[in-house]
């Protein structure tokens, strides 16, 4: 239980059940690869990385985030969004 309340305001302290990118297009902050529509690695806010799948400059397909805090989320993503 301590371990998903931390993971919660972990997140939640950073945004990151939001949209994505901070300007719009998931393109400026790319690391590595193509963060527009194939694979890569963007930095999302300092510390917040997506490492996966984009389409329009959005995570989109199989992903993960890493938070600021060291949890990791790995998964679905849809139009920039966590999927459950």
């Amino acid at each position: 239980m301590k371990n998903i309340i931390s993971v919660l305001v972990c997140c939640l302290a950073f945004g990151a059940f939001g949209q994505m990118d901070k300007e719009g297009d998931g393109y400026d902050d790319c690391l590595s690869g193509d963060c527009y529509n194939g694979y890569g690695k963007e930095e999302i806010n300092p510390g917040l990385i997506y490492n996966g799948r984009f389409v329009d400059g959005r995570p989109h397909g199989q992903g993960k985030m890493t938070y600021p805090c060291g949890h990791t989320f790995e998964g679905e993503w849809h139009e920039g969004k966590r999927r459950k």
